[in-house]
Protein backbone atom coordinates (compact mmCIF):
# COMPACT_ATOMS: atom_id res chain seq x y z
CA UNK A 1 0.00 0.00 0.00
CA UNK A 2 3.01 2.33 0.22
CA UNK A 3 4.26 1.48 -2.59
CA UNK A 4 0.74 2.82 -4.10
CA UNK A 5 0.82 6.45 -2.29
CA UNK A 6 4.16 6.94 -3.45
CA UNK A 7 2.77 6.08 -6.84
CA UNK A 8 -0.08 8.41 -6.84
CA UNK A 9 1.18 11.75 -7.79
CA UNK A 10 2.78 10.54 -10.68
CA UNK A 11 -0.41 8.88 -11.41
CA UNK A 12 -2.25 12.27 -10.86
CA UNK A 13 -0.01 14.26 -13.23
CA UNK A 14 -0.71 11.91 -15.92
CA UNK A 15 -4.33 11.67 -15.26
CA UNK A 16 -4.85 15.42 -15.08
CA UNK A 17 -2.27 17.39 -16.16
CA UNK A 18 -2.72 19.16 -19.72
CA UNK A 19 0.89 18.75 -21.10
CA UNK A 20 0.18 15.02 -20.20
CA UNK A 21 -2.91 14.11 -20.98
CA UNK A 22 -3.72 16.39 -23.91
CA UNK A 23 -4.22 13.39 -26.55
CA UNK A 24 -5.98 10.99 -23.90
CA UNK A 25 -9.57 9.81 -25.14
CA UNK A 26 -12.10 10.56 -22.74
CA UNK A 27 -13.27 7.55 -21.84
CA UNK A 28 -9.80 5.91 -20.92
CA UNK A 29 -9.13 9.42 -18.68
CA UNK A 30 -12.24 8.84 -17.09
CA UNK A 31 -11.92 4.83 -16.12
CA UNK A 32 -8.00 5.43 -15.06
CA UNK A 33 -9.82 8.35 -12.68
CA UNK A 34 -12.56 5.77 -11.38
CA UNK A 35 -9.52 3.24 -10.83
CA UNK A 36 -7.44 5.37 -9.08
CA UNK A 37 -10.64 6.69 -6.47
CA UNK A 38 -11.40 3.08 -6.14
CA UNK A 39 -7.83 2.91 -4.68
CA UNK A 40 -7.37 5.40 -2.97
CA UNK A 41 -10.78 4.63 -0.67
CA UNK A 42 -9.04 1.19 -0.47
CA UNK A 43 -5.76 2.44 0.70
CA UNK A 44 -8.22 4.54 3.55
CA UNK A 45 -10.51 2.31 4.00
CA UNK A 46 -8.65 0.29 7.16
CA UNK A 47 -8.62 2.59 10.64
CA UNK A 48 -6.03 0.88 13.16
CA UNK A 49 -7.65 -0.48 16.06
CA UNK A 50 -6.85 1.49 19.29
CA UNK A 51 -6.80 -2.31 21.39
CA UNK A 52 -5.89 -5.26 18.57
CA UNK A 53 -7.24 -8.47 19.52
CA UNK A 54 -6.24 -11.78 18.19
CA UNK A 55 -8.31 -12.63 14.81
CA UNK A 56 -10.19 -16.20 15.18
CA UNK A 57 -8.74 -18.75 12.67
CA UNK A 58 -10.45 -21.66 11.42
CA UNK A 59 -7.00 -22.78 10.13
CA UNK A 60 -5.04 -25.08 12.13
CA UNK A 61 -1.73 -23.63 11.56
CA UNK A 62 -2.78 -20.18 11.26
CA UNK A 63 -4.42 -20.69 15.17
CA UNK A 64 -1.11 -21.33 16.15
CA UNK A 65 0.53 -17.83 15.56
CA UNK A 66 -0.33 -15.87 18.85
CA UNK A 67 0.68 -12.66 19.94
CA UNK A 68 2.56 -13.74 23.28
CA UNK A 69 5.89 -15.45 23.73
CA UNK A 70 6.82 -18.04 25.84
CA UNK A 71 5.50 -21.61 26.65
CA UNK A 72 1.93 -22.53 26.56
CA UNK A 73 2.18 -25.73 28.86
CA UNK A 74 5.06 -27.36 31.03
CA UNK A 75 6.18 -30.59 29.68
CA UNK A 76 10.01 -31.38 29.98
CA UNK A 77 11.72 -32.42 26.89
CA UNK A 78 12.54 -36.57 26.91
CA UNK A 79 16.29 -37.11 27.08
CA UNK A 80 18.32 -40.27 25.89
CA UNK A 81 21.65 -41.38 26.40
CA UNK A 82 23.85 -40.34 23.66
CA UNK A 83 25.92 -36.71 23.90
CA UNK A 84 23.37 -35.18 20.67
CA UNK A 85 19.99 -34.91 21.25
CA UNK A 86 17.82 -33.76 18.61
CA UNK A 87 14.01 -32.48 18.79
CA UNK A 88 12.82 -32.60 15.25
CA UNK A 89 9.99 -33.58 12.37
CA UNK A 90 10.10 -34.57 8.90
CA UNK A 91 9.74 -31.05 7.25
CA UNK A 92 12.42 -29.25 4.84
CA UNK A 93 13.97 -28.01 7.64
CA UNK A 94 14.10 -30.98 9.66
CA UNK A 95 14.59 -33.37 7.52
CA UNK A 96 18.48 -31.21 6.81
CA UNK A 97 19.49 -31.76 10.08
CA UNK A 98 18.62 -35.42 10.17
CA UNK A 99 20.35 -35.79 6.90
CA UNK A 100 23.37 -34.48 8.01
CA UNK A 101 23.55 -36.73 11.52
CA UNK A 102 23.17 -39.70 8.91
CA UNK A 103 26.16 -38.92 6.81
CA UNK A 104 28.14 -38.45 9.84
CA UNK A 105 26.98 -41.66 11.73
CA UNK A 106 28.08 -43.21 8.19
CA UNK A 107 31.59 -41.87 8.03
CA UNK A 108 32.08 -42.36 12.24
CA UNK A 109 30.96 -45.59 12.80
CA UNK A 110 31.00 -44.24 16.98
CA UNK A 111 28.71 -41.61 16.23
CA UNK A 112 25.39 -42.01 17.72
CA UNK A 113 22.48 -39.64 18.34
CA UNK A 114 18.89 -39.81 19.72
CA UNK A 115 16.40 -38.00 17.38
CA UNK A 116 13.05 -36.74 19.42
CA UNK A 117 9.50 -36.14 17.47
CA UNK A 118 8.00 -32.45 18.05
CA UNK A 119 5.13 -32.68 16.53
CA UNK A 120 4.22 -29.51 15.57
CA UNK A 121 0.50 -29.80 14.67
CA UNK A 122 -0.19 -30.86 18.02
CA UNK A 123 2.24 -27.69 19.86
CA UNK A 124 4.90 -29.69 21.45
CA UNK A 125 7.11 -26.88 20.44
CA UNK A 126 4.99 -24.42 22.91
CA UNK A 127 5.79 -26.98 25.63
CA UNK A 128 7.94 -25.68 28.24
CA UNK A 129 11.38 -28.04 27.91
CA UNK A 130 11.44 -27.03 24.05
CA UNK A 131 10.71 -23.25 24.73
CA UNK A 132 14.12 -23.35 27.19
CA UNK A 133 15.94 -25.12 24.07
CA UNK A 134 14.48 -22.59 21.70
CA UNK A 135 12.80 -19.90 22.94
CA UNK A 136 11.27 -19.12 19.17
CA UNK A 137 9.03 -22.47 19.44
CA UNK A 138 10.83 -23.61 16.19
CA UNK A 139 11.92 -26.99 14.72
CA UNK A 140 14.70 -28.29 14.70
CA UNK A 141 16.38 -27.83 17.83
CA UNK A 142 19.72 -29.49 18.95
CA UNK A 143 21.05 -29.92 22.71
CA UNK A 144 24.64 -31.14 22.67
CA UNK A 145 25.43 -32.63 26.14
CA UNK A 146 28.86 -34.18 25.66
CA UNK A 147 29.15 -32.28 28.86
CA UNK A 148 26.09 -32.53 31.54
CA UNK A 149 27.40 -29.63 33.11
CA UNK A 150 27.13 -27.34 30.35
CA UNK A 151 24.77 -28.58 27.55
CA UNK A 152 24.61 -26.57 25.02
CA UNK A 153 21.80 -25.45 22.70
CA UNK A 154 21.46 -25.37 19.49
CA UNK A 155 18.44 -23.79 17.19
CA UNK A 156 18.06 -23.27 13.43
CA UNK A 157 18.71 -25.29 11.32
CA UNK A 158 21.85 -23.95 9.26
CA UNK A 159 23.64 -23.10 12.71
CA UNK A 160 23.10 -26.16 13.63
CA UNK A 161 24.37 -27.72 10.87
CA UNK A 162 27.51 -25.45 11.32
CA UNK A 163 27.84 -26.62 14.59
CA UNK A 164 27.74 -29.85 13.72
CA UNK A 165 30.48 -29.83 11.16
CA UNK A 166 32.61 -27.43 13.09
CA UNK A 167 32.63 -30.28 16.05
CA UNK A 168 32.63 -33.38 14.04
CA UNK A 169 33.84 -32.71 10.30
CA UNK A 170 37.69 -32.79 11.98
CA UNK A 171 38.57 -34.33 8.09
CA UNK A 172 36.74 -31.39 6.49
CA UNK A 173 34.62 -33.76 4.36
CA UNK A 174 31.54 -31.52 4.38
CA UNK A 175 32.82 -27.81 5.56
CA UNK A 176 36.32 -25.99 5.05
CA UNK A 177 38.63 -26.75 7.94
CA UNK A 178 40.88 -24.19 9.93
CA UNK A 179 44.26 -23.70 8.89
CA UNK A 180 46.09 -21.71 11.42
CA UNK A 181 48.75 -22.85 13.39
CA UNK A 182 47.33 -22.63 17.22
CA UNK A 183 44.63 -20.60 19.27
CA UNK A 184 47.50 -18.14 19.37
CA UNK A 185 47.32 -17.31 15.53
CA UNK A 186 44.85 -14.71 15.78
CA UNK A 187 45.06 -13.65 12.11
CA UNK A 188 44.83 -16.35 10.95
CA UNK A 189 41.16 -17.17 13.10
CA UNK A 190 40.06 -14.13 11.21
CA UNK A 191 41.10 -15.69 7.83
CA UNK A 192 39.30 -19.00 8.35
CA UNK A 193 36.51 -17.35 9.43
CA UNK A 194 36.08 -15.16 6.29
CA UNK A 195 37.28 -17.89 3.94
CA UNK A 196 34.37 -19.72 5.42
CA UNK A 197 32.23 -17.15 5.18
CA UNK A 198 33.03 -17.20 1.68
CA UNK A 199 33.03 -20.64 1.20
CA UNK A 200 31.24 -22.81 -1.93
CA UNK A 201 29.96 -24.79 0.78
CA UNK A 202 28.96 -21.82 3.30
CA UNK A 203 27.13 -19.75 0.77
CA UNK A 204 24.71 -22.30 -0.91
CA UNK A 205 23.75 -23.16 2.95
CA UNK A 206 23.09 -19.51 4.21
CA UNK A 207 20.92 -18.52 0.87
CA UNK A 208 19.36 -21.68 1.08
CA UNK A 209 18.34 -20.97 5.15
CA UNK A 210 17.15 -17.16 4.05
CA UNK A 211 15.18 -18.10 0.89
CA UNK A 212 13.85 -21.09 -0.24
CA UNK A 213 13.16 -22.38 3.06
CA UNK A 214 11.20 -19.17 4.07
CA UNK A 215 9.53 -19.01 1.54
CA UNK A 216 8.77 -22.70 1.49
CA UNK A 217 7.14 -21.98 4.78
CA UNK A 218 5.37 -18.82 4.14
CA UNK A 219 1.83 -20.61 2.50
CA UNK A 220 1.60 -21.90 5.82
CA UNK A 221 2.16 -19.79 8.39
CA UNK A 222 1.08 -16.75 6.64
CA UNK A 223 -1.97 -18.12 4.83
CA UNK A 224 -4.64 -15.86 6.96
Amino acid sequence: PLQCLYLMPSVIFLLFHPAACGAWHPGLAMGAGAGLALLFRRLTAYKPPKVWTQPVSKDPFGAMNQPTAGSRAVKALPKGKHPIQLYSLGTPNGAKVTIFLEELAAIMPDFEYDAHVINIGKLDQFNSGFVEVNPNSKIPALVDQSDPANPVNVFESGAILLYLADKYDTEGKFLERASCSGPGDLVGHVADGVRALLGRRVRPLLQLCAGEDRVCGQPIHLRD
